[in-house]
């Protein structure tokens, strides 16, 4: 296939490589916007579950030690269940669920728990240097984020 100017301008970086459409791969990818809005209602569902942990932190206060090991554990553990786990289940946490979105493999498939824990702890890389990993999404054509690339996902619409 021939690209013409009008595709060779919407590819990334001009190499004149087609951008793929909904048509021939597969679901359509979720934009940055929808992305943020999923990030946002997964942030408040574990900000919910970490109130939970501190709950029984509090019931531990007389042992301090162990108090403060338990909020600690909490604070690790929570999140990375939280992302790993959805994701590797069903490829979706409950704001991908809301927007309509998953999380796949680069082949379609679904993600296994170690790409998806591949996935959680690139997530940090792509947030430190002021979350440019995150902004990605919104400069690419293929709608991928530092973690997506490093993990070999992508995030697409589900019916």
């Amino acid at each position: 296939m021939e690209a013409t100017p009008l595709d060779w301008a919407s590819t990334p970086w001009g190499t004149g490589a087609a951008v793929p459409t909904h048509d021939d791969a597969g679901p359509a990818t979720v934009g940055f916007w929808r992305r943020a809005v999923a990030l946002i209602i997964d942030l408040g569902a574990v900000w919910v579950l970490l109130r939970m942990g501190d709950l029984l932190t509090v019931a531990l206060a007389r042992r301090v030690l162990v108090a403060r090991a338990f909020g600690y554990t909490c604070f690790l553990v929570i999140p990375a269940a939280y992302f790993v786990l959805m994701h590797g289940t069903g490829g979706r946490t409950l704001g991908k669920r809301l927007i309509g979105a998953r999380v796949v493999t680069m082949t379609g498939a679904p993600l296994s728990y170690p790409r998806a824990f591949a996935r959680y702890l690139a997530s940090f890389a792509a947030i430190l240097p002021l979350a440019a990993g995150y902004l990605m999404v919104a400069a690419r054509a293929d709608k991928r984020g530092l973690h997506d690339l490093l993990a070999g996902t992508r995030v697409v619409r589900s019916r």
